[in-house]
């Protein structure tokens, strides 16, 4: 007998329940985040209208002849859709006309979108009417506006740096980098060259005697890394911020609007609260599932969001413990101009996955849409071991662990935050 469990999958692409299962005997646990309900849509338009530290949206508006907009892409589970008809409406409310309205894909060091991919992003209607185009991080066209307070070279997409006014759509996610996505992050990385992409990614790192100490944190926005995006924002000119909070449906569970930091810090506390996971505690076998951020393989890592500080041996119960990534991976490996192989931040995954604080723990991926020759060219050595059918999974868990065991599930991993 088996006990089924299921988890979300394949966002953006199936959208399904993936089934997993275990012996009957074994003790699973299922942790899921605190949750928030689905805003209505009333709701969002009155926090859009009734923004936090700026001007209204229309206020701002008035007198401007070109607005650029900024998107992220399928990484990042931002339902762009639901927003951007209202922002629109608005703006055409203000004599703005559409062909004076640019939507810019904030790829940052991602691939470039296809016309398919768009539509899912920013809806058909809108993708029919306004154009939308995709970011280039090495595009000669960029313009340089200086230097960041910390001496951050600053090459920006050049449609966004000379739009008359400019607004960015993001969500408040966990992030290993910048603390929280969302707000300045539309900028940096969104829309910068390549060269300002390196330099502050670089301040995810201090050296010290030598050696190079991780200074950023997941739940943390108040770091180096997120205060230097901050400032090349502000350079930039970035007028309006519409971030979401997502539930884990990922329907918008909260929307702050206004100044890139203001109402980004208010939306990082609601979202501390929605995202709140309790640790399961001394687990043999703890499970950490990519979604939402299951597109890439390259991008799966964010599944150890999760854990961020806590200390493993408060959520693992000893050193035969093991540790299970399952992604969907539905575009395959990925890509990543800034930290993929062969660019100047790649780090070989024999090192990075698990992280530091994991190494001495074993690691297997599930995906049963990946290859391992996809994936060697991320490490240096062997890859971790992959498994594209469950059934294998489970077999060499019970060779392991035997007639039972403990199983910690984080269902959503990428956007929990264990407290």
């Amino acid at each position: 007998m088996t006990v089924s469990i299921k988890i979300p999958w394949s966002n953006w692409y199936a959208n399904e329940l993936h089934t997993i299962w275990f012996p009957d005997k074994w003790n699973v646990c299922v942790s899921k985040m605190a949750d928030a309900p689905k805003l209505k849509k009333q709701k969002i338009y009155e926090a859009i209208k009734n923004p936090i530290g700026s001007q209204k949206l229309e206020e701002i508006a008035k007198g401007k002849d070109t607005v650029g907009i900024l998107v992220d892409d399928l990484s990042r589970p931002t339902p762009a859709y639901a927003v951007l008809p209202y922002i629109i409406n608005e703006l055409k409310k203000c004599n703005i006309k559409p062909y004076n309205i640019s939507i810019i894909i904030s790829l940052g060091a991602h691939r470039p979108m296809t016309k398919q991919e768009i539509i899912k992003k920013v809806g058909e209607r809108v993708a029919s009417t306004i154009q939308v185009l995709n970011h280039n991080p090495f595009s000669p066209d960029l313009v340089y506006i200086g230097k960041s307070k910390i001496g951050s070279p600053i090459s920006i997409n050049r449609k966004f740096a000379e739009s008359d006014f400019k607004i960015a759509i993001g969500s408040i996610l966990p992030h290993y980098c910048a603390g929280f996505g969302g707000g300045a992050k539309s900028i940096i990385p969104g829309i910068g060259g390549i060269d300002t992409l390196e330099a502050n990614h670089s301040l995810y790192f201090c050296e010290e005697n030598g050696e190079k100490h991780i200074i950023c944190s997941v739940g943390n926005p108040d770091n180096p890394l997120r205060l230097d995006m901050e400032d090349i924002a502000k350079k930039v000119g970035l007028d309006f911020i519409i971030n979401v909070v997502i539930n884990s449906k990922l329907e918008i569970a909260g929307v702050f609007a206004g100044d890139q930091v203001k109402a980004h810090r208010i939306g990082c506390e609601f979202a501390k609260k929605v995202y709140h996971t309790k640790k399961i505690a001394k687990a043999d076998v703890v499970i950490i599932n990519a979604f939402p951020k299951d597109t890439e393989y390259c991008q799966s890592s964010n599944a150890f969001n999760v854990i961020g500080d806590v200390s493993s041996d408060e959520i693992l119960k000893g050193k035969s413990s093991t540790i299970i990534m399952t992604t969907a991976a539905s575009e395959g490996p990925g890509f990543h101009y800034l930290s993929g192989p062969g660019t100047k931040l790649f780090k070989y995954h024999d090192y990075t996955f698990p992280p530091e604080s994991l190494k001495d723990f074993d690691a297997w991926i599930y995906s049963p849409n990946l290859f391992e020759a996809e994936i060697r060219q991320f490490y240096k050595d062997k890859p971790k071991p992959l498994y594209n059918d469950w059934n294998n999974v489970l077999r060499n868990l019970i060779l392991k662990y035997g007639d039972y065991a403990k199983v910690a599930i984080y269902p959503l991993a990428s956007i929990q935050i264990l407290c």
